[in-house]
């Protein structure tokens, strides 16, 4: 069994057992939206993986080029950018002056994510198909990670809310460029380093949602 696929089944595992959790304890009517689209984002993950893992088994010639698995991780950063930006940052952020700072400081986290793509990514020999997967990746991340660090920036005296999702949105900013290490390790052919970082990303997967249960727990205490 290659490196690419004990990856791809390692985060198909981890995000299958994430998502039944989910599902179990939050796909109910009273429980917050908050936590179902947690177990959106980790779903998408999972479905992502899966069709990577049987294409590597069916026609493991035909890895080049654009993956309709790489839907999946654009379908999780599109469900914890907008459960942060629709649901939390509305909740926690009432665009006062004396707040400034904390919407200025996190820039510089989507800044850091489009340098990483520029020097590693667009700069690179890689195929072309691959840079315009990395912007796509990219665009996706930025959003994601704004929001995640500006949440973990703004003080938790303020609200319950963002004192419950420390934990949460570390692991989620953590995803997000995991996300963009391993395209690179992948365009790069460093299938080994990307097994490694497979593993980082499988750990942060599954804690997501008992990170997201423990946040909304300390809304209520």
């Amino acid at each position: 069994m290659s490196f690419y696929m004990i990856s791809n089944v390692f985060i198909w595992l981890c995000s299958l057992v994430s998502f039944i959790l989910g599902a179990v304890l939050f796909f109910r009517p009273d429980k917050p939206l908050f936590c179902k689209m947690i177990t959106m984002a980790v779903g998408c993950i999972a479905f992502g993986r899966i069709f990577q893992v049987l294409r590597i088994s069916i026609a493991p010639d035909t890895m080049s080029g654009f993956q309709l698995g790489f839907l999946g991780v654009i379908g999780s950063l599109v469900f914890l950018f907008a459960v942060n930006y629709c649901i939390i940052d509305k909740a926690v952020d009432d665009r006062s002056p004396k707040k400034l700072k904390y919407r200025l400081i996190p820039i510089a986290f989507p800044v850091l994510a489009v340098a990483v793509y520029v020097l590693f990514i667009l700069s690179s020999e890689a195929d072309l198909i691959v840079k315009v997967c990395g912007g796509f990746l990219t665009a996706f991340v930025i959003q994601s990670v704004y929001f995640n660090a500006k949440h973990l920036f703004l003080p938790g005296k303020d609200t319950e809310i963002i004192r419950g999702l420390r934990m949460y949105n570390a692991l989620a900013l953590l995803y997000a460029y995991l996300c963009i290490a391993e395209m690179i390790m992948l365009s790069r052919g460093s299938y080994f380093m990307n097994l490694v970082l497979s593993f980082i990303i499988g750990i942060i997967v599954i804690l997501l949602v008992p990170a997201a249960l423990k946040g909304v727990k300390k809304w209520k205490t």
